[in-house]
């Protein structure tokens, strides 16, 4: 199953659930639900992740968040501060 979704994304058939990957995604959490006996109440639910994987490259993908109200954004630079960390700030 591959078709094209809404803004020129590719739907492709997941390995655990029903529900569609996204080709362009850097990585897929494929869920299950777990456990729903708080959902009515506090509107919280459980879910268990049955499959999990990652592109290998790019290192730093660029990525798009869902701020709300039809809203997104693209996240921006990366920036390292690797040679300022030291192991004892664990």
């Amino acid at each position: 199953m591959t078709n094209k979704l809404f803004f020129g994304l590719t739907a492709e058939k997941a390995e655990q659930v029903e529900a569609p990957l996204i080709r362009e995604c850097h990585a897929h959490f494929e869920c299950r639900l777990f456990d729903d006996t708080l959902m009515e109440r506090y509107d919280f639910f459980i879910r268990e992740v049955v499959s999990a994987r990652a592109a290998v490259s790019p290192a730093y993908p660029e990525t798009l968040h869902y701020t709300g109200d039809g809203v997104f954004m693209v996240a921006g630079e990366i920036i390292s501060r690797r040679a300022r960390f030291l192991p004892e700030m664990l």
